[in-house]
This record gives structure tokens, C-alpha cells and sequence, in this order.
């Protein structure tokens, strides 16, 4: 399901499905894209469950909650997505 615009603007997700596991739990996917200096931003105030990342090769999935716990724990605002992969405990990669 596509969030309207006004989930867009206010809740800052873009689409809702079901990641295909155990549970087929549906989440609420921020797919931004990156913006011209690769740098993505966010906000404490989202509803989406998880955040997509797009390279070349991959759809990169984090958890926004636990984003947010990390940012909680630091005063860094710019964070690599490498490093975030090594330290977020969920992720996952899907090749395209």
C-alpha cells in the first residue's frame, strides 16, 4: 500500500508491505532517495518502521528504531551506512 501524500509529508513513510519471514509482519518503508551529496536525512517524527537505501548492486534495509536509539547515544549526525551495518544489529541486504 502507497502512503498518501499527506502520510508522506506528516508521517514520513511512502509504502507499507510485508517483509516475507516467520511472522509476515507488514512495516512501513521510507524510501527516499539519497540527496545530491549521497547524505540521506530523517526525523525523530516518523512512522516508518524501517529505512531503504539503494547502491548499485542493493536495497539496503535498517530499522528506524534502532537508528534512532543509536542517535540517541551520540552526538555524530553524519553516519556512514557502513558503519551502520556493522553495528545495527538488524539489517538486511537484498540484491537487485
Amino acid at each position: 500500500m502507497y502512503a498518501t501524500p499527506y502520510q508522506q509529508q506528516t508521517q514520513l513513510w511512502d509504502i507499507q508491505g510485508i517483509i516475507k519471514n516467520k511472522s509476515n509482519q507488514s512495516f512501513k518503508f521510507d524510501l527516499r532517495p539519497l540527496n545530491k551529496n549521497f547524505s540521506k536525512g530523517g526525523s525523530f517524527k516518523t512512522k516508518a518502521d524501517k529505512m531503504v537505501f539503494e547502491d548499485s548492486k542493493n536495497f539496503i534495509l535498517i530499522d528506524v528504531k534502532e537508528l534512532h536509539d543509536k542517535l540517541r547515544r551520540t552526538t555524530d549526525r553524519v553516519i556512514q551506512l557502513n558503519d551502520l551495518l556493522n553495528e545495527l544489529e538488524w539489517n538486511i541486504i537484498i540484491k537487485k
